[in-house]
């Protein structure tokens, strides 16, 4: 593909898929303009250009809901290079997890405001300008929801579907004009923030697929909610596992306890990445409960777990490695209490009361040193 005389707007241009949109688009030549809510996101593209050997985008912090500012955004680049080619709507969110009826009201605003009425916002602003010039391009992302409407999802669902509908029905009021309006429609997308928010679930799900094979038995349950949730039940429908895995969606925190209680084992399946940082409350909780724990031997995770003392750690990463540690388990159930055991003892070595002491034990000789320079003063 050659965009070299194409001039884009890609809004959303800083995010997971966004960000994707913008580097191919940069790196087939095109003259680019993103939008972004979040400076630093914006700040690392040039750098990133700068490695493909392109030219660096311009960048607009927007509200894309906002029409004056819209309208204002487009013709800033219309001004600037006489034209916009392009539109790529990148932006959207999330919620799921919820029955309708326990939504909280602000949800729907969200939704419905990112999902649908930025596309209907951004469409507007830009079609007047690619008339008058016969030409142009205008894709929006929709996403797989707006036809399958499982449950939990039900504000997504419908305006991902009203979003479907609005591009529909603007293809065919574009006919006399030579534009294109299309919408893409994805499932879950392999993005770092969908990642995060499950993080290993779907490394879990195809380690379980081998040793349900081995022990046909075992159950797999997975606490919680999130972006790729959708995708995993297709997968373990697709696997025959339908009747093995079991999905809870969001959880009370309160709750939790009584989830734990039914494990033998729980598994922290963190990912090799790097700079990893998660937050290890759900290790703690593992712990706490006394569960045998099995975890990948990542970032700070193998500073918390010692491997066949208070749980069994393996490398991110290698499905091979997770199967053998649940295996081991399955073996013998006195190691499995030996370890949640141990597990639960180490975990008191990690309180906020604990925490606490450790701060002031650090900070306690710096404060006595200030203490004494300023005497001597």
């Amino acid at each position: 593909m050659n965009f070299k005389d194409k001039i884009v707007l890609v809004t959303g241009g800083t995010g997971g898929l966004g960000r994707e949109v913008t580097m191919a688009f940069l790196g087939n030549g095109a003259t680019t303009t993103v939008t972004y809510r979040r400076a630093e996101e914006f700040d690392a593209l040039p750098a990133a250009a700068k490695r493909i050997g392109a030219v660096p985008p311009d960048g607009v912090s927007l509200d894309v809901t906002d029409a004056q500012a819209v309208e204002k955004c487009v013709a800033e680049i219309v001004a600037k290079h006489g034209r916009l080619d392009v539109l790529v709507n990148t932006v959207g969110a999330y919620s799921g997890g919820t029955n309708l009826w326990e939504v909280d009201p602000r949800t729907y605003d969200q939704m419905l405001g990112l999902n649908l009425k930025a596309g209907f916002v951004l469409t507007r602003a830009v079609v007047p300008v690619m008339i008058r010039q016969n030409r142009g391009w205008i894709v929006n992302v929709a996403s797989k929801a707006a036809l399958d409407h499982g449950a939990g999802a039900a504000l997504y669902a419908a305006s991902k579907a009203g979003a479907l509908a609005m591009v529909d029905s603007l293809a065919a009021e574009l006919k006399p004009y030579d534009i294109n309006a299309n919408s893409v429609v994805p499932s879950i997308i392999d993005t770092a923030v969908n990642r995060k928010a499950m993080p290993g679930a779907d490394f879990l799900l195809s380690a379980f697929e081998d040793f349900h094979r081995l022990e046909p038995s075992s159950h797999l349950l997975l606490i919680g909610d999130g972006p790729l949730k959708i995708s995993l039940q297709d997968r373990a429908r697709q696997a025959g596992l339908e009747k093995a895995v079991t999905f809870t969606g969001v959880v009370a925190h309160e709750d939790i306890p009584r989830y734990l209680a039914t494990m033998d084992v729980a598994v922290a399946p963190y990912p090799a990445v790097g700079n990893f940082y998660y937050s290890p409350l759900k290790l703690f909780e593992y712990m706490a409960a006394g569960r045998a724990v099995v975890a990948s031997r990542v970032g700070q995770v193998a500073q918390v777990i010692t491997h066949r003392v208070n749980g069994l750690l393996y490398e991110p990463g290698h499905q091979a490695g997770l199967v053998t540690c649940l295996c081991e388990l399955r073996e013998s159930s006195a190691l499995r209490l030996e370890l949640g055991e141990n597990a639960r003892g180490a975990s008191r070595d990690f309180t906020w009361e604990q925490n606490a002491t450790r701060v002031v034990k650090w900070i306690e000789p710096t404060v006595k040193r200030g203490r004494l320079r300023t005497a001597c003063a």
